[in-house]
């Protein structure tokens, strides 16, 4: 029996505010499973990243911090761009949940979903990300773009700078991608939470 089968059941035989305060309680639990089950996806695609990537394990293994969306979709209905959700990892936790978006990263035809990382390589970086409260890469930070065989494919300034961004499939690190003008901004995770 599941624990909504059980609020079910139960408010069946209690006043009105009981049942509330059991509903509530079903939809809390509800919520902390969708957070685990979103972390845990947050960390299984840091996991890939050093997998697919030797440049990428190097580069988490001294970061101090990076942006991980497991997710990055391509915009339905025609309008083009990709948007995610992700989360902040610091020395392996979860430290803040973070939505992007990027009117044009150029996903390969056929191609429908990738996952990306950007990695801030030194705590300036990561402080610079911190204190912008709409971070935009090329505006706010000269990120570097590591495709395969190559550390640094693209940057978006004259120069590599302390963040690198890893954006990858199944098939390995993609390549011909436009990372110039992607927005993160953080979110709370209610309203994760309510779109998961």
């Amino acid at each position: 029996m599941t624990f909504q089968t059980i609020i079910r059941k139960t408010a069946l035989g209690v006043p009105a505010a009981g049942a509330a305060a059991l509903a509530m309680a079903g939809s809390a639990q509800a919520g902390d499973m969708n957070e685990a089950k979103f972390d845990q996806k947050v960390m299984s695609a840091v996991e890939r990243c050093e997998l697919i990537s030797t440049d990428c394990a190097a580069s988490m293994d001294t970061a101090a911090g990076a942006l991980v969306f497991p997710e990055v979709m391509k915009a339905s209905l025609g309008v083009g761009g990709s948007g995610a959700k992700g989360a902040l990892v610091i020395d392996g936790e979860i430290e803040g949940y973070y939505s992007l978006w990027n009117a044009s990263l150029g996903l390969q035809a056929g191609v429908q979903e990738v996952t990306q990382t950007i990695v801030f390589e030194t705590d300036d970086a990561l402080m610079n990300f911190q204190d912008t409260p709409e971070w935009e890469v090329g505006a706010d930070a000269d990120v570097t773009l590591a495709t395969a065989g190559a550390t640094a494919d693209a940057t978006t300034g004259g120069e590599d700078g302390d963040v690198i961004s890893y954006v990858f499939d199944e098939e390995g690190l993609a390549a011909g991608l436009a990372i110039e003008g992607t927005r993160v901004q953080k979110y709370e995770h209610e309203e994760k939470a309510g779109e998961m």
